[in-house]
Formats: structure tokens, C-alpha cells, sequence
């Protein structure tokens, strides 16, 4: 290999997280967990670690959850290795995935976790040899899956500043780091996963490997769901100009007398409060990672 930095794979849910990980595990010695969750649920949580009762709490939850317990950690071994190197909290979740890597012979790991794009800055800070991928979805698509997964109503309102928040995290920190986050398209890697699949081996600096999977095991055989004219046009309305910066172009459907009073006094509204209570929930999210960020000396871009 010609290089074994960590790979992470973020993105937000239903946008090709999992194809992608599959893909990327077709290459030998590497390893890609998903859902450790270590970034948004330990990071600075526990003060400095380089005081034993702080990483001893921190430990402590961290092994309490079963997404970090399927890695089969050794509790002494990661603590001696902490001990021999700068006592950071990216440093602590790496000893993670490098352990459980070496212990099934694996060269290179990596991790899967929705919104991980969040803590671009913080994890390229640490280590210069990783690399994130973000991968992102047309919103419209995206959001016929999730209500065919049978989401609650005011869902689009959510889903789609969702959206826009990680779309902007996506053209941010490819910008600040051209080299090291790549943002890669469902559309793109479905349609045309060799010539895709080469551009990401390319950035993580590996060999081409050629995909044994097929259209069925990877995306499924099933029709993609519709969506209602109605929702593209609420969506459009408030996500155009993300959309056209990533290359999804509006349709701006035509809609009848009804379909118009039905989103405007209807569909706007429910989804209103998703929309505010998705925004308000950022924020508050935000503001906690650069708080506590900032208070470790760590800069926090997006």
C-alpha cells in the first residue's frame, strides 16, 4: 500500500455511506468500522486526559457502549499506548481502530458515521494522514427514500435543512482542504462506480481495485420511490442554491391550483417547524463543538 492513513466516510443518512464502505472493504488489509460514534459522543466531554481520573471516565463510557464494545478493545493496552504519546482525545479514538485493525491483520481502518464532517478540523488537525469522504445525495431522492421508510410528517422540513447544513460542511471543507476531503455523489457512484471507485482509491493514495460486487448487492433491485411534486417544490424552494452548487438541478415541477394551496397552507407549515427545529438543533450542536473544542486549544471549521 502506498499509504495507510485513516479513512472516514461521512455524509448524511440514505446518501451511499454503506456502498461506499463495501467498496472500500474489497481491498485487502483494509477495515472500516461504522458507528463508533467516538467523535460526537466523547470528544472533550471529560476535560484533559492527561490527568489519570479523566481518561479513566472517559474509558469508562466509551467501553460502556456496544458500538465501541463490537471492537473488542483491550482496556490496558490502549492506556499504555495513550501514555506513550501526546494525551489528545483524537489520539485516544485512533488507538481504538488501530488495535481492533491490527488484531484482525488489517493495514489501514477507517470509519463510517453520519455528520462526521462536522469534525473535519479537529481529526485533519490530528493526524495528517487521514482523509474524509463526504458523500452527498439529490435531496429530492433522498427525501422520497426517507418517506418511504415511512418518516413522520414535518420530516422535510428537518431533512432538508439537513441537508443544506452538511452541504455546506461539503463545499467548506473541500475548499480548506482540497487534498484530504473529497466529496463524492450517490448519483455519480452509482452510475458509474469503476470510474468513481479509481478517483477515490486515487485520493486515498492506493491501487485501482476492480469491484466483485454487483448492481443488486450493492444498491438493491428495487425501483427508487417517487416523490410528490408538491415536496420537490418545497424542497427546491428552500435548498435551490445548495442544489445548483453541487450540480442538482431544480425541475421547478408545475403544479395545479390544489397541488399550490396544498404546500403553501398545508406543507409549509408542518414542515416549518421541522425546518426551525432542525436549524435551533444545529445551532445548539454547533455551538457545543466549538466550545468545547475551542477550550482545548482546537479550531473548529463549518
Amino acid at each position: 500500500m502506498s499509504d495507510d492513513g485513516p479513512i472516514y466516510i461521512g455524509g448524511l443518512s440514505y446518501s451511499g455511506k454503506t456502498q461506499l464502505r463495501l467498496l472500500l472493504l474489497e481491498r485487502p488489509g483494509v477495515l472500516i468500522t461504522r458507528r463508533s460514534y467516538m467523535w460526537p459522543r466523547y470528544a472533550w466531554r471529560f476535560g484533559d486526559l492527561g490527568r489519570d481520573e479523566n481518561l479513566a471516565r472517559c474509558l469508562d463510557a466509551m467501553l460502556a457502549s456496544p458500538g465501541i464494545r463490537t471492537l473488542e478493545p483491550d482496556r490496558a493496552g490502549i492506556e499504555r499506548e495513550f501514555w506513550a504519546g501526546s494525551p489528545t482525545y483524537a489520539r485516544l479514538f485512533a488507538l481504538f481502530h488501530a488495535q481492533h485493525a491490527r488484531r484482525l491483520g488489517a493495514q489501514r481502518w477507517g470509519d463510517q458515521l453520519g455528520g462526521i464532517e462536522q469534525y473535519a478540523a479537529p481529526i485533519l488537525a490530528a493526524d495528517p494522514t487521514a482523509r474524509i469522504i463526504h458523500m452527498v445525495r439529490d435531496p429530492r431522492a433522498r427525501l422520497a427514500e426517507l418517506l418511504h421508510a415511512g418518516r413522520r410528517p414535518g420530516v422535510a422540513g428537518w431533512e432538508t435543512q439537513q441537508w443544506r447544513q452538511s452541504m455546506r460542511l461539503a463545499v467548506d471543507n473541500h475548499e480548506k482542504y482540497p487534498r484530504r476531503y473529497q466529496v463524492v455523489r450517490y448519483e455519480d457512484l452509482r452510475g458509474d462506480t469503476e470510474r468513481i471507485m479509481r478517483e477515490v482509491w486515487a485520493f486515498l493514495g492506493e491501487d485501482d481495485v476492480l469491484t466483485s460486487r454487483s448492481d443488486a448487492t450493492l444498491w438493491g433491485s428495487e425501483a427508487q420511490p417517487a416523490i410528490d411534486a408538491r415536496l420537490i417544490a418545497y424542497v427546491e424552494r428552500h435548498a435551490a442554491a445548495e442544489m445548483t452548487g453541487l450540480g442538482y438541478v431544480p425541475v421547478r415541477p408545475i403544479l395545479s391550483q390544489r397541488e399550490r394551496f396544498l404546500l403553501n397552507f398545508i406543507d409549509a407549515p408542518i414542515n416549518r417547524i421541522g425546518l426551525a427545529a432542525r436549524g435551533f438543533r444545529r445551532a445548539n450542536d454547533r455551538a457545543r463543538v466549538e466550545r468545547t473544542a475551542r477550550s482545548r486549544g482546537v479550531a473548529v471549521h463549518g
